[in-house]
């Protein structure tokens, strides 16, 4: 096997970019009393995670091989070989998602709209203790994630982690995609980069509010953590 393109830009763009937006979210929930005005960066980081998810959406339609969706759904029969063979037995190479980055992923990307929609309907009961639920259970998502890009490093022998950087990964020459979309990649950072600074240009720290570029409605983000549309 070699070194063969598997990312392209775009997905790598992207990937970055939604890591860097739950993180934030993490340190500013965590870090800030829920008081303290730079606690409203956490979100405003969840909105741009809720954003990435949509273009992460659109990515599954038109993206290359294996961000499309078709690839995160893997046969029962292979999944449970897969992690049958997780710790003893012949190691189960796949040149896109296995089936268990796959499964976290979906995790993940599940939990991002619960999260924002908890936490703009905070001043609902059971939205409170769900939003917190569902926090950890992302956090435990990502370390699951981090965990296994460790563990088929030791195991394989090969950093894959390094993929999500360079676009390479260690695999048969024909799993490789054609092009990198070097072009595609950066309309979509410029595109990305807009809407962040358009979301960000609204944001009213004394009023604590925002305007999600694209929607009529005005988001409250008051200090008791209790998002409210603003008509």
């Amino acid at each position: 096997m070699n070194k063969v393109l598997i990312w392209d830009l775009p997905t790598r763009i992207y990937h970055w970019a939604l890591a860097s937006s739950i993180i934030a979210t993490f340190v500013f929930a965590y870090g800030f009393d829920e008081h303290d005005r730079l606690f409203q960066w956490h979100m405003l980081a969840g909105l741009i995670a809720a954003f990435l998810l949509v273009v992460r959406i659109v990515l599954g339609f038109v993206g290359t091989r294996y961000v499309q969706w078709k690839y995160f759904f893997h046969h029962p029969a292979d999944s449970f070989r897969y992690f049958r063979n997780l710790f003893a037995g012949p190691a189960m190479y796949y040149a896109g998602h296995n089936p268990g980055t796959a499964l976290v992923a979906l995790l993940m990307f599940g939990f991002i709209p619960v999260l924002v929609f908890t936490g703009i309907t905070q001043n609902w009961e059971i939205s409170e203790d769900l939003h917190a639920g569902v926090a950890i259970a992302l956090g435990i998502a990502v370390g699951l994630h981090l965990l296994g890009l460790a563990f088929f490093t030791f195991r394989q022998h090969d950093n894959i982690s390094i993929a999500m950087v360079t676009g390479y990964k260690t695999a048969p020459v024909a799993s490789g995609i054609s092009s990198a979309r070097p072009w595609t990649g950066l309309i979509l950072a410029a595109v990305i980069t807009a809407w962040i600074y358009t979301l960000l240009a609204t944001y009213d720290a004394r009023q604590a509010t925002v305007k999600i570029p694209g929607l009529p409605s005005v988001i409250h983000l008051s200090e008791n953590k209790k998002w409210k549309f603003w008509e």
